[in-house]
């Protein structure tokens, strides 16, 4: 028996994401011998998922194309969306998806934990700039660390382009990063413009100009959280006294990855905001890491990258060859990550036999708590402070229910999380 988590697919974003993590998911077939395909999916074979958004379109077709998949009841939608405004998102969701939106919502989150055989928690997709995923979603995490204290939250937030998709995304993003933070155990967030950068570092010189779709990005995200929260599927014996050699061992409980990866990359609650990247070549694993390190770890002008905590997870390890390279490969993962140096163990290891789902290479898939995040904020906060000194837009957050504490609060939020991250370089 495995541990069972529920996705939560909030907005466009969060259900186009959704659409593809499931996509990776293993299913009974592939995995005969092993109850890994529970984890998130039920034995009926409907995902143990509920998808909310503002507008029917989206929810529409992923319906239209995947209905076997979901169950009804837990598919909740509106007809007029959420404006692109955290305000009508959170205060005013009732007028976007219904008056009893909350209590059905609940309710059948109550009866999917009732399904499962060990429930441990949810995992949130949402965009952290619309008016559904940001608003909403904050809302959303609310009410489920309300009604479910001890069991776990994972945000998955992803980030506009810094260049501007609306007007009001730096005020969205400003409060929906202080709910995900007062309210969740941890976040993965993905910012537009890296996920970009990095498919394009995938591609061949006779590729790299073209444009990225929008498809490519959400599977990049869907791939990179995969790899990170799926089940390992390898819980070889034999491997066992050569793993403890080294930092880490691979015996994680199949529906523990995401909270077991809390427990490595987020153990202080003050420091929760992390990032996913990965790299696939047909390599051996030290020519695969030196190839990590100079495609994923080469800051920008003026950014800090020092990490406090990392995890590595290698799949695709069918020769159980991985940690014959570990003395070599972790100096070099180490050293490009710039580990913190008070961080005695700043890198956990974990290996599984496969890559999620088709998969038949080898990836190396990192999850970093890096102080890499103090740019993204102090850019949301210069932003919004140079947008609420003007009083730029602000009629659109009073109109359906905030107030000037919201504000305040949010960036007293944020400005601590910069702080506290500052201080861990010390």
């Amino acid at each position: 028996m495995a541990a069972n988590n529920i996705i939560i697919q909030i907005g466009q974003c969060g259900n186009q994401i959704g659409r593809e993590f499931c996509n990776f998911i293993p299913t009974d077939a592939e995995n005969s011998k092993l109850p890994i395909s529970h984890v998130y999916q039920h034995y009926d074979n409907k995902s143990r998922c509920l998808c909310v958004d503002g507008e029917s379109k989206v929810i529409s077709n992923l319906l239209n194309n995947h209905g076997k998949s979901y169950r009804k009841q837990n598919v909740f939608t509106g007809r007029t969306g959420c404006g692109a405004n955290w305000a009508l998102g959170y205060h005013g969701f009732e007028n976007a998806v219904g008056q009893s939106f909350m209590d059905n919502f609940l309710d059948s989150l109550r009866k999917e934990v009732e399904r499962c055989d060990s429930y441990t928690g949810c995992i949130l997709l949402h965009s952290i700039s619309g008016g559904t995923g940001s608003g909403l979603g904050s809302r959303i995490c609310e009410a489920i660390r309300e009604e479910y204290p001890i069991n776990y939250i994972l945000s998955t937030g992803v980030a506009p382009h810094r260049s501007g998709e609306s007007p009001l995304q730096c005020y969205n993003s400003m409060l929906s990063l202080s709910y995900i933070q007062k309210y969740s155990d941890g976040v993965i967030l993905y910012e537009n413009d890296d996920v970009i950068n990095r498919i394009i570092s995938f591609r061949s010189k006779s590729e790299a100009s073209k444009s990225v779709s929008l498809k490519e990005m959400n599977n990049y995200i869907a791939k990179s959280l995969a790899g990170i929260i799926l089940p390992l599927s390898s819980s070889n014996s034999s491997l066992t006294s050569l793993m403890k050699q080294f930092y880490a061992c691979s015996c994680v409980f199949p529906g523990k990855e995401p909270w077991e990866m809390l427990q490595t990359t987020c153990s202080m609650p003050t420091h929760k905001f992390t990032g996913v990247q990965y790299l696939s070549k047909g390599v051996a694993w030290d020519s695969l890491v030196r190839s990590y390190v100079q495609n994923n770890c080469r800051p920008k002008s003026g950014t800090i990258l020092d990490s406090i905590s990392c995890l590595a997870v290698a799949r695709g390890d069918k020769d159980y060859s991985f940690f014959k390279f570990m003395p070599r490969s972790h100096e070099n993962l180490k050293t490009a990550h710039r580990c913190v140096s008070w961080n005695p163990f700043p890198i956990d290891y974990w290996t599984a036999e496969t890559d999620v789902g088709k998969g038949s290479g080898r990836t190396l898939y990192i999850c970093s708590n890096s102080c890499g995040i103090i740019d993204y904020f102090d850019h949301i906060l210069s932003k919004t402070s140079t947008m609420y000194d003007a009083k730029a837009f602000l009629h659109w957050y009073w109109k359906y229910g905030c107030c000037m504490e919201d504000f305040s609060e949010a960036r007293e939020i944020l400005q601590t999380v910069v702080m506290n991250y500052k201080d861990a370089l010390k």
